[in-house]
């Protein structure tokens, strides 16, 4: 589980505004919050996401938290379409199913979500 440890040594740069399209790219974002842990586990899960989620709309991106609270991914994306943002895949797996990491990445490639390392067929688009 992510702590969030990495997000308080450094400090979210403001961009001034109209520096470019990059940085208004949607960014949904994607993260296991499992039933199965801990409240406190839960909590500090939440808010990691919380502060990755205020630092990128610091930098101007609109961002679109989502919470993977069961195996079945495609039921958590079917509301959202391919095209027009990026995934920032934050899942370590989804709930339920041990060592579920890959899977998580070869089911965003499946279904046409661009994200960072996708496949080539999908470009994503550095310097966010």
């Amino acid at each position: 589980m992510r702590t969030g440890s990495a997000l308080r040594r450094g400090r979210a740069r403001r961009m001034p505004p109209g520096t470019g399209e990059r940085s208004r790219l949607p960014v949904l974002l994607l993260h296991d919050l499992d039933p199965a842990w801990s409240t406190s586990d839960q909590e500090s899960a939440a808010g990691a996401v919380a502060e990755l989620e205020a630092a990128l709309r610091a930098v101007g991106h609109p961002v679109v938290s989502l919470p993977v609270r069961h195996a079945d991914l495609e039921a958590c994306l079917r509301p959202f379409s391919p095209d027009g943002q990026v995934v920032l895949n934050w899942c370590e797996g989804l709930p339920g199913l041990p060592r579920s990491e890959a899977p998580v990445a070869r089911r965003l490639a499946a279904l046409g979500f661009a994200y960072p390392g996708s496949p080539a067929g999908r470009p994503f688009v550095s310097g966010c």
